[in-house]
């Protein structure tokens, strides 16, 4: 077991761009050592062979759509404790950004006012950004040992790239799951804190929200899949947080995978409904640049047959020389009310800033 860990910092004690990442349930912890960096245009036309792809919320030449191709790949146990020498790190300078919470009110109030208009907008979602300063760098491998142990049924990510800064996170969230001909993907909206293990109540609202999501997931499979079947939704956890859930499976010719990716992201969980709409009025709401959160990520194979495990890019915050960018957001209806929705922001960044060490 000595010799698995000291072969592990080894490897992280060198300053090259990698990747490490833990399935949900998962013993394991992989690391992808970065060997060429494709940047792929809106039709994900690059994406050949198998590697690691790294999309942003919205592409911009500052923030593409990113696929790695591996120079080497090992795994290890991922109870394993490791340590990274903030010197190795591709940190960049941060933008100091916080949300105050008198901003975020007023954000708010421009949404419910095009909610309530006749824009046939159903659903937006407003994220809002947090700076932590920090004197000293934190180390992610103490991160990454933390989330493991937090977060068991999330998917896992330390990306550390030099033209994209170091992102870290723990997902809830699968957009796509492609194996040969089967594949599954989630609808996961609506939030709610887990109280002394009081029973949940999901609010009308939060039904709505989350149903908003499942009507845009079931048109895009409609018009790529076949077979499809559903179940919930039902609540899932994560951490100290409850979501509700519906899971999809399906069947799907292989030469559609790459459609249904792009027909995805993102899905109202992240963005609303319509979805081009939507785009247009957060780039002119929220005010900063979503970069890698809201995105998506994960391992990635297009040899004709499958495209395995793709997570939305949730719960993380980037790594910065001054201190940690943390991205949260929260699906707004009609129904929604202001405080309620900050206190869920609020739940979101608290559920992830005690295991950043």
């Amino acid at each position: 077991m000595q010799d698995i860990n000291q072969e592990l910092n080894s490897l992280l004690s060198e300053k090259h761009p990698y990747v490490l990442y833990r399935f949900p349930k998962s013993k394991t912890i992989q690391y992808f050592r970065i060997a060429k960096t494709t940047i792929l245009d809106h039709t994900y036309s690059g994406l050949t062979g198998s590697g690691f792809i790294f999309a942003p919320f919205k592409a911009s030449p500052q923030h593409p759509v990113c696929f790695f191709e591996p120079e080497y790949e090992k795994t290890f146990p991922a109870h394993l404790s490791f340590s990274v020498d903030p010197e190795n790190l591709f940190t960049i300078d941060s933008d100091f950004l916080s949300t105050s919470r008198e901003k975020y009110g007023k954000k708010f109030k421009r949404i419910m006012d095009i909610l309530n208009s006749d824009s046939g907008i159903r659903k937006l979602v407003l994220a809002r950004k947090f700076f932590l300063g920090t004197t000293n760098i934190a180390d992610p491998g103490i991160i990454m040992h933390n989330l493991n142990k937090a977060f068991p049924n999330s998917f896992l990510f330390f990306v550390n790239h030099p033209n994209l800064g170091v992102w870290c996170g723990a997902t809830p969230e699968n957009l796509l799951s492609i194996s040969h001909q089967n594949g599954k993907t989630v609808a996961l909206a609506g939030t709610q804190k887990i109280e002394d293990m009081s029973p949940l109540s999901w609010t009308d609202k939060e039904y709505e929200e989350q149903h908003l999501v499942e009507i845009f997931i079931e048109k895009k499979l409609n018009e790529l899949t076949a077979n499809i079947k559903k179940s919930g939704p039902e609540s899932v956890f994560t951490g100290n947080l409850a979501h509700l859930c519906t899971n999809y499976s399906f069947e799907i010719d292989p030469v559609n995978s790459i459609s249904l990716l792009k027909a995805l992201h993102p899905t109202p969980a992240v963005c609303g409904l319509p979805k081009r709409q939507s785009l247009q009025i957060i780039s002119e709401i929220e005010g900063f640049d979503r970069e890698y959160y809201a995105g998506f990520l994960g391992p990635v194979s297009n040899n004709g047959e499958h495209i395995t495990d793709v997570y939305v890019t949730l719960r993380c915050f980037k790594i910065c020389k001054q201190g940690m960018e943390f991205f949260i957001g929260g699906g707004i209806t009609k129904q929604s009310m202001e405080q309620p929705e900050w206190d869920e922001t609020e739940n979101k960044l608290e559920s992830i800033l005690p295991y950043i060490g």
